[in-house]
């Protein structure tokens, strides 16, 4: 298998070229960037063959570009990659057509305006004189008759022709809006004005149909491991569905595509890090490339565009998320709705917002009001920039609604793969997913999830508490032997018996046991208290000597036994003037090191178990801790 990297980025003539349509078929999509490959199959001459490869992504990485000719006969030079300007002309000229129509209905509209001042100012002076008296007392009937004939002619004539304009301003209006989305679209293309590569392939024979593989990395796409994990009774196994979050706006439209999830990061260094030489006293820092941190929040930004003169809403407003080609537009109530994609949500974002006869406005993302107003401004004719922004909350659920009165401690099954929709496999450095159906991802930068595969998996059920900072009982399930299970860090959500309870950063442990906490459990309490009667406080010169003893009592209300592990510490000296003794804690397994207490203990159903610790500690009376 040949390939051939970029060589050059100089243009040449276009006169002999050959346009060969080609389609996307294959992705590798890693966490940050895809590799994209592409396919085409084409008629070679002998000698010389110009060839050049349409609608390619405006964000690639041109180093990256490589053209699989699959012969050794064959050879590839004067690589280019470059934008296209085909259609620009055309869409220039339509440009300034509809500015020029937009322009004439506005004049239009500012000579309605001024007939419909001058008639309302000629209704008012009509209603201020309608009351016939005063000077007016003495008129003659018939005069009277013609006064009144006379005011009630021309107010019918008023109304009907302020009226008429009205009707009239509101085609315009309307005109304006098909005209401005019209515009709107064809400036969206522009910006989206997809590129082009071009090469030249030499052979020594005639060829037909011959395919041709050209591919290249784009950072504009990444993916995100996510999990549903779900404990539907502490008796049987976990269930846990293992899913990618996916997102590209590459400008491409993938469609039918066979797509690879992996976990390498393309663009990370690959040396390994030198340690050099360090003087005390000196700096001794490292710095070295942050990853891309996925978050799997909701980077909605929406809101509505309304004019702030009438708050009328502004139908068709486009909004572009600038420096990239995402872009969206209002719909007939001014609102909008645009995902800000995952690599792009700790930089500054900007939405350019354009609509015919506004004046323009630039706010970031983070700034925005819900509803934006934007000036009329009948001289302009230019981009208009607003945003708008919402956060949208979770409910959750609580614990005490599933899991009380429900466990059942250990649990043993074999594992078992209830779906699998993928082929997994193990490199020397990462690990891949290729879904076994080929599948379609538009350019929206909006996250997508795709199920990769549904494990069910014994799981150990374990009760743990800590009463000395929360006097709450969590439940624990442990999984040992993760490692075949080709998991990867990312963001979990728990689930009891159909209910979400929230979600967890999955992290993998060094060892060979995964820890996954489902929440408290209500069904369980756990009370912790000193023993005033055990504490004992003496001066022996110029030290404080003081006893403390603790209770610990853990009520199971469940109707099953529990594994029950608690948690509790021993204060430590740090320094020769402290002094801790008496350190008693039956039962427990103690770690002198940490000062860490743990009782492992099974507690039985519907009674209370009582726990104690206590020490004595030794220190200066002056509270103060020479160094």
């Amino acid at each position: 298998m040949k390939y051939f990297q970029l060589l050059l980025l100089v243009s040449f003539s276009a006169i002999g070229q050959k346009q060969i349509d080609s389609q996307v078929t294959k992705i590798n999509i890693y966490p940050s960037g895809a590799q994209v490959f592409r396919s085409l199959k084409t008629d070679l001459t002998i000698g010389t063959n110009q060839l050049v490869i349409r609608g390619i992504s405006n964000e690639i990485s041109s180093e990256s570009i490589q053209v699989n000719l699959s012969d050794h006969s064959l050879s590839v030079s004067d690589l280019i990659y470059q934008s296209s300007f085909l259609s620009a002309p055309e869409t220039q000229k339509r440009n300034t057509e509809i500015k020029k129509e937009v322009r004439q209905i506005i004049e239009q509209k500012s000579q309605l305006n001024i007939d419909l001042t001058v008639l309302s100012r000629e209704e008012q002076l009509l209603l201020s004189n309608q009351k016939v008296g005063g000077t007016y007392s003495g008129m003659k009937p018939e005069d009277l008759k013609n006064t009144v004939d006379f005011f009630k002619t021309r107010m019918q004539e008023i109304l009907n022709k302020k009226a008429s304009i009205s009707k009239s301003l509101e085609v315009f209006d309307n005109q304006i809006r098909n005209l401005n989305k019209e515009l709107n679209e064809l400036m969206n293309e522009e910006k989206n004005q997809l590129s082009e590569i071009l090469f030249t392939v030499k052979s020594s024979n005639a060829l037909k149909n011959k395919e041709i593989e050209i591919s290249y990395f784009t950072p504009n796409a990444g993916w995100a491991p996510t999990y549903d994990i779900k404990a539907n009774s502490f008796d049987l196994p976990l269930q846990i569905l293992y899913k990618a979050d996916v997102y590209q706006y590459t400008g491409e439209n993938w469609k039918d595509v066979s797509l690879t999830f992996n976990n390498l990061m393309p663009n990370a260094k690959a040396n390994v890090p030198e340690i050099r030489p360090w003087v005390w006293g000196f700096p001794n820092s490292y710095e070295l490339g942050e990853e891309l941190a996925y978050n799997k929040s909701d980077w909605q930004i929406t809101g509505f565009v309304v004019d702030e003169r009438t708050n009328e809403p502004l139908p068709g407003v486009s909004i572009q998320l600038r420096e990239t080609t995402l872009g969206t537009s209002t719909d007939v109530n001014g609102f909008y709705s645009l995902t800000i994609p995952p690599d792009r949500r700790k930089k500054d974002n900007f939405l350019s917002y354009s609509f015919i006869g506004f004046n323009s406005l630039t706010l970031n993302s983070k700034e925005v009001p819900s509803t934006v107003k934007l000036n009329e401004d009948t001289q302009a004719l230019e981009e208009v920039v607003v945003t708008g922004y919402s956060v949208q909350r979770k409910k959750t659920t609580s614990f005490s609604e599933v899991l009380s009165g429900k466990a059942k401690g250990v649990t043993i099954n074999t594992r078992q793969e209830l779906k699998k929709l993928v082929a997994e496999e193990e490199g020397p450095t990462s690990l891949q997913f290729t879904l076994t159906e080929k599948t379609s991802l538009e350019s929206s930068g909006k996250a997508r999830s795709i199920e990769l595969k549904e494990l069910q998996i014994p799981a150990t059920f374990e009760h743990i508490s800590v009463p000395k900072i929360d006097q709450s009982v969590y439940v624990n399930a442990s999984i040992t032997d993760w490692g075949a299970l080709n998991l990867l860090p990312g963001k979990a959500s728990i689930y009891a018996e159909g209910t979400f309870l929230g979600t967890i950063d999955l992290e993998l442990p060094s060892s060979d046991t995964l820890n996954i906490s489902l929440g408290k459990d209500p069904g369980v309490f756990i009370t912790r208290k000193l023993l005033k009667s055990f504490a004992r406080n003496k001066i022996l010169g110029s030290s404080v000597e003081e006893s403390f003893n603790f209770e610990i009592l853990i009520r199971n209300t469940k109707d099953s036994e529990i594994n029950f592990k608690l948690i509790d510490q021993f204060p430590l000296s740090g320094n020769k003037e402290v002094e801790i003794t008496e350190m008693e804690a039956k039962g427990a397994n103690i770690d002198e090191t940490s000062g860490r207490v743990i009782w492992n203990e099974k507690v039985s159903p519907n009674l209370n178990k009582t726990f104690k610790i206590g020490y004595k500690v030794k220190y200066p009376k002056s509270g103060y801790i020479s160094e």
